[in-house]
C-alpha cells in the first residue's frame, strides 16, 4: 500500500521524491511558490506568512510528514523569518493532523568546524545567526507537530548531480590568476540521492530522530588531484578553512543511504 505524505517546502528535493516515489507514495505538497514544473499527487500554494489562515484540503492522518525551510533573505533577518518564524507557522498549519512520523530537513552548519570528526552529538555553532535560526527551527519543530516520531536530518552542501565538480572545473577552465578560497574538507550530498533517503525514511522503519546525512567526506585537494593529475592544486585555489569532516557512519548503518 502506498504512503501518504504531506511535504511542506514542496520544492526541487519534492519534485525528486515525486518523481523517483511514484509506485511507493501519495504526495501532497504545500510549497509558497507557484505550482511546480513536477506536480505531486495534490499541490497547494499557500504563502504561510502572509495567509496561514488559508484553509487547504488535508487528510487527518498521514504516513509521513516532510518539511524543508529556506530563508526569507541571506541577512539574520531572513534566517529568521524563514526558519523560526516559518516552523511556528507550519505547526499551527498541522496542528489538527497527526503524523505516524515526521521530518524535518536542517543542514550541518549547526556545528562548529573542528579537526575532528562531527558526529550528531558534537559542538554546536552558538554564535553562528544561521545555526542558531536553524537550532531553533529544530526546537520548534520538536515540540509543535503532533507526530508518533519526529527526525531530524541535518544535511550537508546539496548540488546537482551533474555539478558536483563544477568550482574545479571552473576554475581550471576560467583561471585569470585569482586563487579561489576553498576548504580543507568538502561535505557535499546529490539532490537526487537526499530524495533517495528522504524516500526511504518514508516508507522503512526507522527509530533514528537526528542523522547526519551527507555523502563521505573529501579532501579538497585529493579530489583536484583525481581530476587533474597534471596540475597543482596550489595554483588554483587557497585554503580557506578546514571545514567539517563528517562522522556519517549511523547514516550508513540505517540503510537510508543507497551509496
Amino acid at each position: 500500500m502506498k504512503k501518504n505524505i504531506l511535504f511542506i517546502g514542496y520544492g526541487d528535493l519534492g519534485s525528486r521524491l515525486a518523481t523517483i516515489g511514484q509506485d511507493d507514495l501519495v504526495i501532497t505538497g504545500i510549497s509558497r511558490s507557484p505550482e511546480p514544473t513536477i506536480v505531486p499527487d495534490q499541490y497547494h500554494t499557500l504563502d504561510w506568512f502572509n495567509n496561514s489562515a488559508q484553509k487547504v484540503d488535508l487528510l487527518k492522518n498521514y504516513d509521513c510528514l516532510v518539511i524543508t525551510l529556506t530563508p526569507t533573505s541571506f541577512d539574520e533577518a531572513g534566517y529568521k523569518k524563514g526558519y523560526e518564524e516559518g516552523m511556528r507557522l507550519i505547526s499551527k498549519l498541522v496542528r489538527n493532523i497527526s503524523f505516524k512520523k515526521s521530518l524535518l530537513i536542517s543542514s550541518t552548519r549547526v556545528y562548529i568546524d573542528s579537526e575532528e570528526p562531527i558526529n550528531e552529538l558534537s559542538n554546536l555553532n552558538l554564535e553562528d545567526f544561521r545555526a542558531k535560526s536553524l537550532l531553533e527551527s529544530e526546537a520548534i519543530y520538536s515540540k509543535g507537530i503532533n507526530s508518533s516520531q519526529k527526525t531530524i536530518f541535518r544535511l550537508s552542501g546539496l548540488y546537482d548531480p551533474e555539478m558536483k565538480d563544477k568550482i574545479f572545473y571552473k576554475q581550471v577552465d576560467e583561471f585569470q590568476s585569482k586563487l579561489i578560497p576553498i576548504s580543507t574538507n568538502l561535505n557535499r550530498l546529490s539532490r537526487d540521492q537526499a530524495a533517495r533517503i528522504i524516500m526511504n525514511f518514508c516508507i522503512n522503519k526507522t527509530d533514528l530522530l537526528l542523522l547526519n546525512v551527507s555523502e563521505p567526506t573529501v579532501l579538497a585537494q585529493e579530489r583536484f588531484q583525481e581530476l587533474f593529475p597534471e596540475k597543482n592544486f596550489d595554483d588554483f585555489f587557497r585554503i580557506d578553512n578546514l571545514g567539517k569532516k563528517l562522522d556519517i557512519s549511523n547514516l550508513l548503518k540505517s540503510k537510508l543511504y543507497d551509496g
